[in-house]
């Protein structure tokens, strides 16, 4: 999979980790939809229109004086619903007073800790308001959802295909997440999200890492969640209300940059067959990568081609100036690693890309993401005196879950986040695999290398329009 063949001329040389809980069945039935406030009080909605709330975990339930409802949303002070008419409407903490507002046509509405509301259309468009203006709703460019919930920084949403989706808090700025098979979905204050699959199933992500990775949760049989940042709420297919603790992260174990190869990366992959120097490469993956970063970082869309650009067009002949950038730019840390006589250098290059101290490079890498920065990455493959298919990528966050980086305990729980060029709209996710010393693909275990090197050579260049 691996795109060049290098030749070394010398002349002057935080995803997440996470605990899972039993679920308790409370005494509750007959329930369609669930909201857990920030301060732990559950409130649900009746397959029959009622509203309950329970300050106890679901130990004892409190009906209040409303009916017609079929979906809720609360915080400590304040209640949304959507009545079965489409009708939203808005009451106090306690559930009193509740007042219709002049949004209709709803499926599905929430509101956040600060008071921050949004609501899926049954035309399943998103909407968004606040509590101090509740008759104000702003359309959101985003269509085709069915389930939506938010916090006072983003947006989550999940479509009718199945697809999750997140955005900034304004409803602007969609990222389609990794997530597929999914009808209800939800997010706590700290960015942990649960999902609902079409199957019953529930799932965990976390929107710090874009919701690329997904855990699945002990239950099953799930119709809708909700939860706060320590408590989650199931409603059952059966109308029962189940509680458990949250699936924690691990913080400050992941961390992603801006960069979504679904959306910053070329929709083309790196099919290219040119010759370089004298040197027969089969591909510009370190041009594509340093271009997708030009484009990132100066702001402008990619070239939407579906295809690889023809030879004589301005992005073929920018790309393949961007691999002469990156290749001879690096010299020096191609050829410093295709010095190992016999092995000999084997495990030290190993554990450099694991050394998170004393200029490592899982230092520099973390230094660059969390500095908000992608940056690319040399993948060195090793054997055969560096004569083989290196690779260039570019890395846009990372996870270390209980590692330290100080080369001791759990190393495996390293993730690196890329985009790669081979693999169009995906992130590919490298880790170490200690038994045999090399960094491989968690989705696609065939590509592996010794070690990798962060790409500090990289300059901004700017790229056709």
């Amino acid at each position: 999979m691996e795109k060049f063949v290098l030749v070394i001329v010398f002349t002057t040389l935080l995803c997440f980790n996470v605990k899972s809980q039993e679920f308790t069945r409370t005494n509750a039935s007959g329930l369609q939809d669930v909201a857990v406030a920030p301060n732990g009080t559950i409130w649900a909605c009746g397959t029959n229109g009622t509203i309950w709330y329970s300050t106890s975990n679901g130990n004892t339930w409190t009906q209040i004086e409303a009916s017609g409802f079929k979906s809720i949303g609360a915080n400590d002070n304040n209640i949304i619903a959507c009545g079965d008419d489409e009708t939203v409407w808005i009451a106090n903490g306690s559930g009193a007073s509740f007042q219709r507002t002049s949004a209709t046509g709803f499926q599905d509405v929430v509101i956040s800790p600060g008071g921050r509301m949004a609501g899926a259309g049954t035309n399943e468009t998103i909407w968004t308001s606040s509590i101090q203006s509740p008759n104000n709703w702003s359309k959101a460019e985003a269509s085709g959802f069915i389930s939506v919930d938010n916090n006072d920084n983003n947006i989550v949403a999940a479509g009718s295909n199945g697809k999750i989706w997140i955005a900034n808090i304004n409803g602007t700025g969609w990222i389609e997440t990794s997530a597929s098979g999914f009808r209800q979905v939800s997010v706590a204050p700290s960015g942990v999200i649960y999902a609902v699959g079409t199957n019953g199933t529930l799932w965990s992500s976390h929107v710090s890492n874009r919701g690329q990775n997904w855990t699945q949760i002990g239950i099953t049989d799930v119709r809708a969640v909700d939860l706060n940042d320590t408590k989650v709420v199931v409603v059952k297919n059966d109308e029962t209300i189940w509680t458990g603790a949250i699936f924690q992260r691990v913080e400050g174990t992941c961390v992603m940059t801006r960069f979504n190869p679904s959306v910053h990366g070329f929709q083309f992959v790196n099919d290219f067959v040119t010759n370089f120097a004298g040197i027969d490469f089969g591909g510009l993956c370190g041009g594509m990568a340093y271009s997708a970063l030009d484009y990132f970082n100066n702001n402008i869309p990619v070239p939407t081609l579906s295809s690889s650009p023809e030879n004589g067009t301005p992005l073929r002949e920018y790309i393949y100036n961007r691999q002469q950038n990156s290749t001879l730019d690096n010299l020096d840390k191609w050829g410093e690693l295709s010095f190992n006589p016999f092995g000999s250098r084997t495990n030290e290059f190993f554990n450099w890309g694991l050394q998170g101290f004393n200029g490592g490079r899982l230092q520099e890498l973390r230094a660059e993401i969390d500095a908000g920065r992608p940056v690319p990455l040399g993948l060195y493959k090793g054997g055969n005196g560096g004569f083989v298919m290196h690779h260039q990528v570019l890395a846009i966050g990372y996870d270390i879950g209980r590692y330290t980086g100080d080369l001791g305990q759990n190393q495996e729980d390293l993730r690196i986040y890329v985009y790669d060029s081979n693999y169009a709209n995906q992130t590919m996710i490298l880790r170490p695999n200690l038994s045999n010393q090399t960094y491989y693909y968690e989705n696609d275990t065939a590509c592996s290398w010794l070690t990798y090197f962060v790409d500090k050579k990289y300059r901004l260049a700017s790229p056709p329009r």
